[in-house]
């Protein structure tokens, strides 16, 4: 804690003078954190759909905790005439402790608690000279050197990225995406599809209506691939300069383009409350190296940006693209049937569509992964890192699908073949089996400081789409963001 008082104290120094209260300040912002993640689950349980689905009205939600009133926060953001039915309280348990913490506040450390906030949203935008402090802390965090700048053009692609991807994707689709990419693309989704048929028409910890049921939600699954061509079609000029009709941006000025950007981004997302859910919606740009699976809407995304070489290239032999984008695909189709992706039906409504012996017996089977990466150990930089594995339980179980049957759906389409493929030049020393799970090794092959695997290991990636949600970690944003 010692470097993070060190990092507040000096940014309310350089940003808001009264140095000689801003030691005080810091430690009551840092001990008021402290109470907040004190209440917080722990991070198996936050994942679990069971846990944060909680349907409420707004009233409910103001008994649950009247030291703020959520009501008014709300409904001072959403359009004009629009009146939540309900909102989604995706931590039950810790927001009824919030009140606690906000009534047992002082004011001081609640006004000091929101201007760090604002500082942490947006200290790396402020120049190298005034953000010292935090940057120092924040490479500290991630085991960087001390004075570490990033590169320029790292931040400049991460800026284009992230205010205007969909322009950036235009460009990027244009430049380095085939539609002899995209078939093969959508040839090996295909095939996989065949192998989760098969595979579900004889799987013996499913019940025959069960089975029946995963084999419709098979069929269901719609797969993007590439790029968007609605909401917005990236390849029309005319829909993307519409898309950022309402975002005016400054050629030279980095600090009033991220506040512009978070104006824009939180007006067209309280706007959509107004829409029918948008399915043709992507949530990743064209030129991102990652794919997704959304639970609620029963959908897989995968954008140009991961079907590249090394794990894609449709100039090379299929079991290089098989081992590395087709695990990909597999594992994000996976998803759909993993401990909380199984808990949607085809339409991507929560509920439980698998009958009482189904549960047991799925729940039986992958224990196995729970115990086999609980077991599972990385470096630290203090000490070993265990693998919790109940919080990485569904990403385990995609990634172990995800192989088995892009490696199946490669068999068959090797088999299908007039010619088989050949060995690549100078790697002859290895099967086309081998070469298979080549690719697959190297597609996510890394390497992170230690410091960097024990910040990460609290979390998960899980996408989670809600009208709108509330909670403690939501509750935080709120409060202490603009």
């Amino acid at each position: 804690m010692g470097n993070l008082t060190v990092a507040i104290t000096d940014m309310f120094n350089l940003l808001l003078g009264n140095a000689n209260s801003n030691n005080d300040l810091a430690k009551k912002v840092i001990a008021l954190e402290s109470k907040m993640a004190n209440i917080d689950p722990d991070p198996a349980i936050a994942s679990d759909i069971n846990y944060c689905y909680n349907p409420m009205t707004l009233s409910d939600v103001d008994a649950m905790i009247p030291e703020i009133d959520i009501t008014r926060l709300v409904m001072s953001q959403v359009p004009p005439g629009y009146k939540p039915s309900f909102v989604i309280n995706t931590d039950p348990d810790t927001l009824k402790s919030m009140g606690t913490i906000v009534k047992e506040s002082s004011r001081d450390a609640r006004q000091a608690f929101f201007m760090w906030s604002i500082i942490d949203t947006l200290a790396l935008r402020l120049s190298p000279d005034v953000n010292v402090p935090y940057r120092k802390f924040y490479n500290i965090q991630n085991g960087r050197p001390v004075d570490a700048i990033p590169d320029r053009f790292r931040t400049c692609l991460a800026e284009v990225d992230n205010v205007v991807g969909w322009i950036e994707s235009s460009v990027y689709v244009q430049r380095a995406f085939s539609t002899e990419a995209k078939a093969l693309g959508d040839q090996i989704i295909g095939d996989l599809r065949d192998v989760y048929r098969n595979k579900f028409s004889t799987l013996d910890c499913f019940s025959s209506q069960t089975r029946a049921v995963a084999m419709e939600k098979v069929e269901a699954i719609t797969q993007k691939v590439g790029y968007p061509t609605e909401s917005p079609n990236v390849l029309d000029p005319v829909q993307v300069r519409d898309w950022y009709a309402n975002l005016t941006l400054s050629s030279d000025n980095y600090f009033a383009n991220g506040l512009a950007n978070i104006k824009f981004g939180s007006a067209r997302n309280w706007a959509d409350l107004l829409k029918p859910t948008d399915k043709a919606r992507w949530f990743m740009t064209a030129p991102t190296v990652n794919a997704y699976y959304n639970p609620s809407s029963n959908e897989i995304g995968f954008p140009a940006g991961i079907m590249q070489a090394p794990p894609f290239d449709a100039n090379l032999p299929l079991y290089v693209s098989y081992g590395g984008f087709g695990a990909v695909a597999g594992h994000e189709i996976t998803h759909g049937f993993d401990d909380n992706g199984r808990k949607y039906d085809k339409e991507g409504r929560y509920t439980e569509w698998w009958d009482n012996q189904t549960v047991s017996n799925y729940e039986s089977k992958v224990q196995c992964f729970v115990d086999q990466y609980d077991n599972f150990t990385v470096a630290g930089p203090d000490r070993p890192l265990n693998v919790d594995g109940d919080l990485t339980l569904g990403e385990n179980i995609a990634d172990a699908g995800g192989i088995i049957a892009a490696y199946q759906a490669w068999r068959q389409r090797e088999q299908q073949q007039e010619s088989p493929s050949q060995l690549l030049p100078g790697l002859e020393f290895f099967t086309k089996e081998q070469m298979f799970f080549v690719s697959f090794g190297t597609s996510w092959c890394n390497k992170n400081r230690p410091e960097e695997r024990k910040r990460g290991r609290g979390g998960s990636i899980r996408i989670r789409i809600v009208r709108t949600s509330i909670g403690s970690r939501g509750l935080r944003r709120i409060l202490g963001t603009f």
